[in-house]
């Protein structure tokens, strides 16, 4: 048990950046808002992990991936580790651009980029971040 601890401790600190991944306009939104509870990362998060963490910590997390170019638009459940290795891959990040965030809901968030594909055509690809809010929970939201 101790070392699934450390693991996950471990995970946390030596993660993946959010500040590699964002826009400088999206970590700069981001440290202004700090001040309050928000379903999206926040700058004491540092990490894709320590935000999955925190939310995880609000009730249980879901992640589904539109992918306009392979899936023809269709949501497909991912895991937390394929989100964020997609999220944070520095050769995609080169080639298709750091990725954006809008809230949908208290409880949801839309992580997205919009580029241009190899046709031509603008696509926007979005991972939709779910967190199914723990009742205890629900009576604080604002």
């Amino acid at each position: 048990m101790y070392d699934k601890v450390v693991e996950r401790m471990f995970d946390l600190v030596t993660g993946n950046r959010l500040d590699e991944a964002m826009s400088k306009a999206e970590m700069s939104r981001m440290r202004q808002e700090m001040a309050h509870p928000d379903v999206r990362p926040c700058v004491f998060d540092v990490t894709f992990e320590g935000w999955l963490r925190r939310l995880s910590l609000w009730g249980k997390v879901r992640i589904a991936h539109i992918d306009p170019e392979l899936t023809g638009r269709t949501k497909k459940e991912v895991t937390q580790r394929q989100f964020i290795k997609r999220t944070t891959d520095p050769e995609l990040i080169r080639a298709l651009g750091a990725w954006g965030i809008e809230v949908l809901d208290y409880n949801k968030v839309s992580s997205y980029r919009d580029y241009i594909g190899y046709d031509g055509k603008p696509y926007r690809e979005q991972f939709i971040v779910t967190v199914d809010v723990k009742d205890e929970i629900k009576k604080y939201r604002g």
